[in-house]
């Protein structure tokens, strides 16, 4: 394996025929629900498209820090939310965003937020734009319309809503 190029971020890779990423870091997305009933989503700018997107707060683990802790900074920073309890969160099945040239998987993780939790947030961070409060349903057609498009965070979304009845989530598509 023969390493063609690497920054603070990633590298990239090249072997018999393949190029490969390689990124220093876990990546992790929190999906947060308010009352096991709205999912509490972000607008986070995205200036290589041009726009804001829809996602879940997400980022990647710093030195020495582990999985949950960095999924719990990521929510305080990407939302105002604080959660100290890493016990609160509920590791779902993990993804690969593409598995022909990245061999990790994001870890994605749900947490059920109390509304006083959710009210008493403090300020997000400058990479976001803003918040958005959805119900599932709602998500739904925003995939559909392509308003929520970025792979990642729509497969945390579809993995959550395989795993709501496992996570005694109940009625979280209404019709």
């Amino acid at each position: 394996m023969v390493e063609l190029h690497r920054n603070p971020y990633f590298s990239v890779e090249y072997d018999q025929d393949y190029f490969s990423l390689t990124f220093g870091f876990r990546h992790v997305i929190v999906v947060p629900i308010i009352e096991n009933d709205h999912l509490l989503m972000i607008m986070a700018k995205r200036p290589i498209l041009g726009c804001s997107a829809l996602e879940f707060p997400a980022g990647g683990t710093e030195i020495g820090e582990s999985s949950e802790s960095c999924a719990l900074r990521e929510l305080k920073e990407e939302t105002g939310v604080v959660i100290t309890d890493c016990s609160r969160l509920v590791q779902l099945p993990s993804i690969n965003p593409m598995p022909a040239r990245i061999k990790d998987k994001t870890l994605i993780y749900y947490v059920n937020l109390s509304m006083r939790e959710y009210e008493s947030r403090a300020d997000h961070d400058h990479e976001v734009e803003c918040l958005k409060v959805l119900n599932p349903h709602d998500l739904l057609g925003f995939v559909t319309s392509g308003e929520f498009f970025t792979s990642t965070h729509v497969s945390a979304f579809f993995i959550y809503l395989a795993c709501a009845e496992k996570l005694s989530i109940t009625d979280h598509i209404e019709e």
